[in-house]
Order: C-alpha cells, then sequence, then structure tokens
C-alpha cells in the first residue's frame, strides 16, 4: 500500500481546493419545485416508512440521518456520522428485482436523499437527456451531493484499515460502491416500468437517481485514476482474501467448481494475472489476466486446456489479454480497463523483452442478440442474394431467412445441462462438413457486420453497437480477426454462435486510432485477416 501520510495529503488538498467550497444560497432549484409538487403522488416518504429496520446503536430515523449529513455539507463528516450513515442504510432490506422499485425501503431512501441536495442546472440538463444516462462523467458539474460522497470516500485514506477487517467494520468505499450498485438496479427496473402510468412522479425518481449516480460515478472516475492505482500480480504467495475474490468476481470465464485448480492454472507458467488496488483499499477494482505465446491465439481451449502454450516464456512473442473484469457492479461505466491494459503490457515488456504483439481474445456478447431483431425487422435485407441461393439449395422447404432464424433461435435456447450442451445446434452442424461450409462464411460475414458497421447513439454521438467492441476500438485497439469455434462454452454458443474476435494492440497507434473512433466512428481493421469477411 501507498504511505498513510501521501493519501492523507491527497485528500487534504482536494477539500481545501477553492472550487470545493459551495456557495450555499437557500433559494430551490427549479427542478427542485418540480420534486415538491410532484411527491403527493409519489408515496411522499413519512418518518415512519424511513425508521431505520433494526439497530440497536442506531435508534434515529433515516430521515434524521439525511438532515445531519446536510447539516455538515461545508464541512467535514464525523467519522460518527459516517458509520451511523451506513449502517443505516446497511440496515435496510437488500434490494431485490422488484415490479414497484419505488416502494422498495431502499429506493426511497435514495430517492429522497437525492432530493434533498440542490444539483446545479447544468447537471440536471445532463442527466434529463434522452441520453442521459450515458453522460460524459467529465461533463458532470460539481454538486453538494458529490461532496457528501467525497467526505464519505476519504474516511477509507484517513481512517486506514486492517488487510482483514472484520464484517462489522464500515467500510466507506465499499459502502459506495454497493450504493451505486443499488442504484443502477433500481433504475434499470424503473426503467422497465410503465412510463405512462407513473407520469411525472416515475420521471422525478428517474431524475433523482440519475443525479445521484452522476454524483458518484463522477466521483469514481477522478479519484480511480491511474495515477491512484497499483499494479499488483497475483502469485501463489497473495493473501488469500485476494484468491477468493478473484474466484468469486470473474465473470468472462468464470472458474470451475470452488476455483482453485482452474486458478492456479492461470497463474501458472506462460500465465498472468494482473490487479488493480487504490491506494485506500487493498482488495482488487479489477483484474486482467494473460496468456504467453508464440504467435496469436484463436481459441479458448488454447488458453484455458491442458497442454502447455510454451516449453520456456522466453519463447513467447504475443501476449493475449482474454479476460478483464471489474470486480463490483458499482464500477460500471469508470474507465480501469484501458489504463489496466496498457500498464500490464508495460510490465510484461519489462519482464520479457521478446513480447511484440498484443492482442486479446475476446467474446461478442450482442451478437446474436442483433442479428435475432436483424432477421424479424428486414429479413429480405440481412442476406445476400448468393447465401439465399445456398440456404434454399441446402433447404428448399423454408425462406433462406426463416433457416437462419430457426438456427439462431436454437444458438440462443441452449441449455447448460451437459445433456443438451452435448446436442447443440452449433456442435449439430460441426459434426457435418457440408453444413459446417455452409454456415461458416454466413455466420463469419454477419457478426464483421455486426462489429464493423452497426452503431448506436451514447454521450459520444455514436459508438459500435457491441459492448466489447467500443471498450477496446476507443482504448485505440484494431479489429483482427474472427475466429471461428472460438469458444464451444454454452455461453458464447448463445451468445455469438461460438465467434471469437481478436483485437490487436499497437501502441504506437493507438492514439492515432482512438481520435479516428471519438471523431468519425471509424473502426480500424487488419484487412488482410479481415477481407474475406468484408463486403463492399
Amino acid at each position: 500500500m501507498f504511505p498513510t501520510q501521501k493519501r492523507r495529503i491527497f485528500m487534504l488538498y482536494s477539500h481545501l481546493a477553492p472550487e470545493s467550497l459551495l456557495k450555499r444560497t437557500g433559494v430551490d432549484h427549479p427542478s427542485q419545485n418540480l420534486v415538491k409538487a410532484s411527491l403527493s403522488s409519489h408515496q411522499r416518504l413519512s418518518q415512519h416508512q424511513l425508521r431505520l429496520y433494526s439497530s440497536d446503536e442506531t435508534s434515529s430515523t433515516s430521515g434524521d440521518i439525511i438532515q445531519e449529513l446536510k447539516n455538515h455539507v461545508s464541512g467535514f463528516l464525523p467519522m460518527s456520522l459516517v458509520e451511523k450513515f451506513i449502517k443505516g442504510y446497511r440496515a435496510l432490506p437488500p434490494y431485490k428485482t422488484h415490479i414497484a422499485p419505488e416502494s422498495t425501503p431502499r429506493a426511497q431512501f435514495l430517492i429522497r436523499l437525492a432530493q434533498e441536495y440542490p444539483f446545479s442546472t447544468e447537471e440536471t440538463k445532463l442527466v434529463t437527456s434522452e441520453k442521459g444516462t450515458e453522460r460524459n462523467p467529465d461533463n458532470v458539474s460539481i454538486s453538494d451531493l458529490y461532496y457528501l460522497f467525497e467526505e464519505i470516500f476519504s474516511k477509507n485514506v484517513t481512517y486506514p484499515r486492517s488487510p482483514n477487517p472484520l464484517p462489522e467494520e464500515p467500510d466507506p468505499l465499499q459502502f459506495l460502491l454497493h450504493l451505486r450498485q443499488d442504484v443502477l438496479l433500481i433504475t434499470g427496473d424503473l426503467k422497465k416500468g410503465d412510463r405512462t402510468n407513473g407520469g411525472v412522479a416515475l420521471e422525478v425518481s428517474l431524475r433523482s437517481l440519475n443525479l445521484l449516480d452522476a454524483s458518484l460515478k463522477s466521483l469514481f472516475s477522478r479519484y480511480f485514476d491511474s495515477s491512484f492505482l497499483k499494479l499488483n500480480r497475483l502469485t501463489m504467495m497473495s493473501p488469500s482474501i485476494i484468491f477468493q475474490r478473484i474466484i468469486n468476481k470473474e465473470r468472462v470465464h468464470p472458474f470451475r467448481g470452488e476455483g482453485w485448480l482452474d486458478i492456479q492454472q492461470r497463474i501458472g507458467p506462460a500465465r498472468r494475472l494482473f490487479y488493480f488496488e487504490s491506494e485506500c483499499s487493498s482488495l482488487p477494482l479489477a483484474f486482467v489476466q494473460v496468456a504467453l505465446f508464440p504467435q496469436i491465439a484463436t481459441n479458448m481451449n488454447q488458453i484455458l486446456g491442458d497442454t502447455p502454450s510454451l516449453r520456456s516464456e522466453k519463447e513467447a512473442t504475443c501476449a493475449i489479454f482474454y479476460s478483464i473484469s471489474a470486480a463490483e457492479p458499482g464500477l460500471r461505466g469508470i474507465e480501469l480497463g484501458n489504463p489496466l491494459i496498457k500498464q500490464s503490457a508495460s510490465q510484461l515488456r519489462r519482464e520479457l523483452p521478446n513480447l511484440r504483439q498484443f492482442y486479446t481474445l475476446s467474446p461478442i456478447p450482442g451478437f446474436l442478440s442483433w442479428l435475432e431483431k436483424n432477421l424479424k425487422a428486414k429479413p429480405s435485407g440481412t442476406l445476400t442474394n448468393q447465401e439465399c441461393a445456398s440456404i434454399e439449395k441446402y433447404f428448399p422447404e423454408n425462406k433462406a431467412s426463416c433457416t437462419v432464424a430457426e438456427i439462431v433461435k436454437k444458438a440462443r435456447a441452449t441449455s447448460r445441462s451437459a445433456e443438451c450442451d452435448e446436442k447443440s445446434i452449433l456442435k449439430q452442424i460441426r459434426q457435418s462438413p457440408h453444413l459446417e461450409d455452409l454456415w461458416r462464411p454466413i455466420f463469419m460475414r454477419l457478426c464483421a457486420q455486426y462489429l464493423l458497421t452497426e452503431k448506436r447513439e451514447n454521450y459520444q454521438g455514436f459508438c459500435a453497437m457491441d459492448p466489447v467492441t467500443n471498450f477496446h476500438v476507443r482504448n485505440g485497439a484494431r479489429v483482427a480477426q474472427l475466429n471461428w469455434c472460438g469458444d464451444m462454452s454454452t455461453e458464447r454458443v448463445r451468445q455469438s454462435f461460438g465467434i471469437m474476435v481478436n483485437y490487436q494492440y499497437e501502441f504506437d497507434h493507438i492514439d492515432a486510432r482512438n481520435k479516428a473512433y471519438m471523431e468519425n466512428g471509424q473502426v480500424d481493421v487488419d484487412e488482410t485477416r479481415m477481407r474475406k469477411w468484408i463486403t463492399e
């Protein structure tokens, strides 16, 4: 960990900065008037509703806690009040997906917390637009609520925690991450609700939670900057609590069983696992897994199989980043992956000077979902004339688009049971050379189209529809190669028909590629490898 003195100076500086002192006018922002006008139809929170659900140490209502927090908005929060806030919120029943999320205790508390703090006009405009939830956190102005969260966050620095804290010991950083996780869950459920019946009250709830999320996201984006993150390598000498957290948090390629045998393979010869910890917590915030090869890896069996990829690590010329994960749902949208890849690559180059190439082997989570919708919306425009003729020659009883739709439906319905996995549509196709020769070029072309040309709208304007593509191309990588049957696991068959993609990081070109993508939406591609799947 970093020296305690450095941490204290850092946080003290942030609080003494002139811009951190707000001028409180006492005049309600227009959005506050809208909140007050609509609360009658929104089940205004009573003191009885807000009473904490059982805590011997905490007898006041959550409304009282919010008032106490507001009383300290221009000064330092006492640790006792931070502990009171954390314990009080934790005493409320955990949030679970609900058809009426605004009626749950935690949602009510969070909505009221947001409504009790004033926001600037700029902040309100950012989150009330149609693209508000995807706005760039760098453009979010500072609010009183931001400073409340910053004060809570600072307690991790001023009062460093022990490496193995007791479960009941307050952890301000973990609390804020869990708080944002609740905000994201509740907001997602509210958006699924009936906007027509919810009226103004529902819009006010969403606006309040979006403002609260904007403050948390802005805080995390500011303080989880790469200069305040430390890169560590997981080894057999690392603390068991780090191992357990990584095993529990890995989502891209989950560990089998209890995970201990798998993780030993993933940190063994020709393998690396790097993770970020922050100045104020020794627990991993994000981690990346790397495999070393003499050439580009094209399928997950090469990486997770038992056959060694190298006789000696000195032979490695290619590093494959095959899993990048945030350890907390509350970190969604916080830019940790980009600096994690770059710092890991720098570390590897220092260790192994022969490393010259850096690729990923990545999933394509949105491909079949997009294809399924496309086939319904414009069945005649999804396939080329040549593809239609080939399919209808082999399956004359149906239209080509209907046949493809049936294949996609079966793939997306692939069961996780071992018996059904053996009968999956992709494995059936692979058992017939004629079927594989028919379907492979069709699905590979459609996948290339999805990755390279399909766009969605966000705060940047337009970006790649696939979230993994957007992440890597925004970081300055290029689409290098598509891999048929790159991952035959059930999840990948359901997502992308087993197709995986390599993105290439050429560190001399990442700035130019990032600029071309951010300004023009241009996705760079290795035309030599991808030419056969690209149609003009």
